[in-house]
């Protein structure tokens, strides 16, 4: 087992260190962030390190079957997608995770105006609001 945390460790923590500063800020103890970098594995079927859309969606299993509208997928989606390149990378999904998990109304309310919202991956709490257009999204 430990050969395998240690090729863990070493392919996603990167080297530039932030996941590490990442652990550290979530006061992670080493078996924590073991359990988060091989869930990580799994989701990246790929082993590139990020998820595009169609991995992302899949392991969520938020699909048009599970009464998904596309525009609610692609919401999702863009909410995790920081840097706006068409991948959630480790860092972002693990960061968004410990944002939204804990379950108290201002993260509820938070993360289903980011879904709602067309500006909701940029959302500011003083400044965003919802338009007729986005009610009009809702709506269809």
């Amino acid at each position: 087992m430990y050969f395998r945390e240690e090729y863990l460790f070493s392919k996603y923590i990167g080297q530039t260190g932030e996941i590490t500063v990442l652990f550290h800020l979530l006061k992670m103890n080493r078996e924590e962030q073991l359990k988060w970098l091989m869930e990580w594995e799994g989701m990246d079927v790929n082993g590139d390190d990020q998820m595009d859309k169609s991995e992302f969606l899949l392991f969520l299993q938020v699909t048009q079957e599970s009464g998904t509208s596309s525009w609610q997928r692609d919401r999702l989606f863009m909410i995790f997608n920081k840097e706006f390149n068409g991948f959630v990378k480790f860092r972002d999904y693990l960061n968004l995770c410990f944002t939204f998990a804990p379950y108290d109304r201002e993260r509820c309310v938070e993360l289903s105006f980011r879904i709602l919202s067309r500006r909701g991956d940029t959302f500011e709490m003083e400044k965003t609001c919802l338009d007729l257009t986005d009610m009009e999204h809702f709506i269809r």
